[in-house]
């Protein structure tokens, strides 16, 4: 599925205006969601690291990190955009190569959406990991599931069509096309709590959501770019933590300066200080 056409599609995706925006405030999130956890001479595993782009950011947090994914295409992108910054290997997120306890933290970010057993890829999340674990999922409550839910139907209905259209004039039926990761199977908050439960006997220790608004207007609109909403859990992008140790208490500010226009925000605009809050 995650080949070299498709990763450079993934990485065109980022770079418009809508992608950037995205990026941006799913960073903004992750940085908050971690900042307890603590960051100097600790490792962490993110499992479907992808094209590294949060890997970048747990690198620039302070982590020692390591990254693996299933496809070697994604893992090309991370490796020119990390160098020698973080560990890269392919592996199955169901079969990690790492044994118990290796990683002080392990993320998995919208990944689990991508994986044929998201149970099994948790479970071994769950066994290397000492201190915690943080997840990222596409949330089915959202608006932005409903678009895709929508062009997902469009996209079914055009095929219908060109499939009529030449059984009619007797050619062999045309091409489905790609099958794509919002086509898979979407968690929501009630689901992702019950697959951790399930895994590992433990309770998510915080939750937050982001990009609440449809896609066309992901563009920074209030009342959703203050820091309460992102207690709903309606959000495109929805952040779990579980904790596995205990963490200092830390009261976590979440910095949302009116945002520049999308078209000129960097995608690597988070950053995460010593002192554990999001800037």
């Amino acid at each position: 599925m995650w080949d070299q056409a498709a990763a450079e599609r993934y990485e065109a995706w980022y770079a418009t205006p809508r992608g950037s925006f995205a990026l941006a405030r799913e960073q903004r999130l992750m940085a908050d969601m971690v900042s307890p956890w603590q960051r100097r001479n600790h490792s962490l595993l993110e499992i479907g690291c992808g094209a590294g782009h949060f890997l970048e950011m747990f690198h620039d947090g302070g982590f020692d990190v390591t990254g693996v994914d299933k496809s070697e295409a994604m893992l090309d992108k991370a490796r020119e955009r990390m160098g020698s910054r973080a560990t890269l290997r392919v592996a199955d997120a169901a079969r990690l190569p790492f044994d118990d306890d290796e990683f002080d933290y392990v993320a998995i970010v919208t990944a689990l959406e991508c994986m044929d057993d998201p149970g099994s890829a948790l479970s071994e999340a769950f066994r290397v990991a000492r201190r915690g674990v943080v997840i990222a999922y596409l949330n089915s409550w959202s608006v932005y599931r409903q678009e895709q839910r929508f062009a997902r139907f469009r996209r079914q209905l055009r095929y219908s069509l060109a499939v009529r259209k030449a059984e009619k004039a007797g050619l062999p039926p045309p091409d489905p096309g790609r099958r794509r990761a919002l086509d898979s199977p979407w968690f929501n908050l009630v689901s992702i709590c019950r697959l951790i439960r399930d895994v590992s006997g433990h309770r998510p220790s915080s939750f937050r959501s982001t990009l609440f608004s449809p896609s066309f207007c992901w563009r920074g609109i209030k009342p959703f770019s203050l820091s309460w909403a992102h207690l709903l859990p309606f959000g495109a992008v929805s952040v779990v933590r579980v904790d596995l140790m205990p963490v200092a208490a830390t009261a976590t500010v979440i910095r949302t300066p009116k945002m520049a226009p999308a078209a000129r925000a960097p995608a690597g605009v988070i950053t995460m200080d010593s002192s554990g809050k999001t800037m």
